[in-house]
């Protein structure tokens, strides 16, 4: 088909008004036939298959693609076409103003165009695009989507696009995974990632990038202020750089735009500080990588609060250690995930040092056997699945010891020894800017409730004790500026018997501080303390579902207090008989004494009944007065 027979069928189709799809499938056309198409304005879908496309199809369709008014999709699928030609159509997408996407992988290709009415109009009265105002305002108005994967690229094809792109509009994705760019194509996209203005992401997988290619892809975009996260991970060939969505962005490409290149006029001290991610994770990285690593990174620290994960690596203890001394030069980081990099529990424990040499640091979670390690920004360390036997328990304080405070330790295995506890515990002293241990999901013995209860009084800054059962402990302790004031413990859920109780009651009588004692399960026993000169037993006992036998052995127990004021008895199944029997035998104290009684029973204690139970108290007091003043 030549030129001149397309431009006869298009005269027939400007007389329709209908959308057309337009398909041409192995038909053998002339290269400049697409020309023919020019102002065509009712073709909605338009496809050239099987055939030769060259660099003159290419120019001949970015002259009529622009004055195709309707025009939304653009088929080249199934062709023979070169990098060259595939160049030429990039640009093609980079000069129209309608295209707002460009599709390349292997033998497909597709153009996506999304034409704003007023472009359009204008392209139609001036089909030069050259310098027409049309193209000038449709590359300020869109935003262009490149797709060209697995195209056969390299470095020189790299150079091309770069300085094409930059001449075009910004940019929403460039993809150009699949591609053979390798190191050297990898870097010159990341360098030239600034200047092109992508407002979403750049995909460079699998195009060869080797461990020595990484640190120069670091460095190369170290200079790009609106990147929000980079991902590398060579044993997956992925290498994904994320790009900030700023609040300005929302209003259009134009002023995104503006915003854009303000940016690069400021001085890097002016710059907005963002969150940004370098993910370097399976990429075989050595104790020998670490320092041209850290070089690289060091550019990227003062544009924002960087997370690093180095995770899935092979830095072994060696690295370990060896990055413990780079990371100072690496500024305050947010966080490091050294997780999978087969680390022993020493190199692991060593890691707590850095608590003392990092600003910065103030968590670290640690999972041993699962080999999770993170060290954060927030003042926690958590150490779980680990073998936490008295020597590793002894080294990990000893470290601590020279650590800033205050700090959180959170420990977690499956089961701690008693002898593990008690070198824990030992080791509490020498820890003045601990705030607080918890053992969470770790499983105790029957005697770690009196280990724990032993503190108390060995360690004065130990202000509360909670053992909410025998997987769960958590000790608070007050800061050196706190003076000395009361504690208090919380043994529930602990399966305690009699003995065990006593035994419990007996340590915790070592305390002198000690104001709450809370020793319930499923049934709450509290015990409240207070000092000498305030003196004032209160007693509330609620749901007890007391029988006739019992009032009698409560009175007793009642009688020997002779610092009662208070006793609330709540759904305990008195009567009035029964509590009458309970007054007359109970001690009535010197000054005021509060009785309170709550039942779900209509029956209500009566005026005469109270004062029998008055009367009772009144001849009680008088007998023991009596008494004393006989003795």
């Amino acid at each position: 088909m030549t030129c001149t027979d397309l431009a006869t069928l298009t005269n027939i189709l400007e007389h329709r008004e209908a959308p057309i799809h337009l398909d041409f499938d192995g038909c053998p056309l002339e290269p400049h036939c697409p020309e023919a198409l020019v102002g065509c304005g009712q073709i909605e879908n338009l496809s050239f298959k099987s055939r030769k496309c060259g660099d003159a199809f290419a120019e001949a369709l970015s002259r009529s693609l622009p004055t195709m008014g309707r025009l939304q999709m653009l088929g080249l699928s199934s062709n023979s076409i070169c990098v060259s030609t595939l160049l030429c159509l990039a640009r093609v997408a980079v000069t129209c103003p309608t295209v707002r996407m460009l599709q390349a992988r292997e033998a497909d290709l597709i153009f996506l165009l999304s034409p704003p009415t007023e472009t359009t109009a204008e392209l139609q009265r001036a089909p030069d695009l050259q310098e027409s105002d049309g193209q000038r305002k449709g590359a300020q108005s869109r935003s262009l989507t490149l797709r060209l994967q697995k195209c056969q690229l390299q470095v020189h094809d790299a150079e091309a696009l770069i300085a094409l792109l930059q001449e075009g509009p910004h940019l929403e994705e460039v993809d150009l995974s699949g591609n053979q760019l390798e190191d050297e194509g990898c870097r010159l996209m990341a360098e030239a990632a600034s200047q092109l203005h992508i407002a979403r992401k750049l995909d460079l997988s699998n195009n060869g990038l080797s461990v020595a290619g990484v640190h120069c892809v670091l460095r190369a975009v170290s200079a790009c202020w609106t990147l929000a996260e980079l991902h590398i991970s060579l044993q997956h060939k992925t290498v994904i750089f994320m790009f900030a969505q700023e609040p300005e962005e929302q209003k259009g490409p134009q002023e995104r735009a503006a915003f854009l290149d303000s940016l690069m006029l400021q001085m890097p001290s002016e710059l907005p500080l963002s969150s940004r991610r370098m993910r370097l994770t399976h990429c075989g990285l050595q104790e020998k990588h670490l320092e041209q690593l850290c070089k690289a990174l060091g550019g990227s620290c003062h544009l924002g609060h960087l997370h690093l994960d180095f995770s899935g690596n092979a830095l072994g203890d060696e690295g370990a250690a060896r990055l413990a001394q780079l990371l100072p030069g690496l500024g305050a980081l947010q966080s490091l995930n050294l997780s999978e990099n087969g680390l022993s529990l020493d190199a692991v424990l060593g890691l707590v040092r850095c608590f003392s040499t990092l600003q910065w640091l103030f968590r670290l979670d640690i999972s041993f056997e699962s080999q999770h390690i993170l060290l954060r920004g927030d003042k926690t360390s958590s150490l779980s699945e680990c073998p936490l036997e008295p020597p590793s328990l002894t080294r990990l304080c000893a470290t601590l010891k020279d650590c800033p405070g205050p700090l959180e330790l959170q420990l977690s295995c499956e089961f701690l020894s008693d002898q593990s506890l008690e070198t824990l515990l030992d080791c509490l002293p020498q820890l003045p800017q601990l705030s607080l241990l918890q053992l969470s999901q770790t499983g105790l013995s029957p005697k770690s409730p009196f280990l724990l209860a032993n503190t108390l009084s060995l360690c004065p800054r130990v202000k509360k004790v909670d053992l909410r059962s025998l997987h769960h402990a958590t000790l608070h302790f007050r800061s050196n500026e706190e003076e000395e004031g009361v504690c208090c413990g919380r043994f529930t859920g602990c399966s305690l018997s009699q003995e065990h109780v006593e035994s419990l009651c007996w340590l915790l009588s070592k305390c002198k501080d000690l104001s709450q004692v809370d020793l319930g399960s499923e049934q709450s026993f509290r015990i409240h303390f207070s000092r000498e000169d305030q003196a004032g037993k209160t007693l509330r006992l609620s749901e007890c579902s007391f029988r006739p036998e019992h009032v009698s052995r409560l009175a007793t127990g009642l009688s020997k207090s002779l610092q009662l004021t208070e006793l609330t008895l709540t759904q305990c199944c008195l009567g009035q008989k029964q509590l009458a029997i309970l007054l007359s035998l109970v001690g009535r104290p010197a000054g005021l004494f509060s009785l309170r009684d709550s039942t779900r029973h209509t029956e209500k204690l009566s005026f005469p009944t109270l004062e029998a139970c008055a009367l009772g108290f009144k001849k009680k007091r008088k007998k023991e007065r009596k008494k004393v003043s006989e003795d």
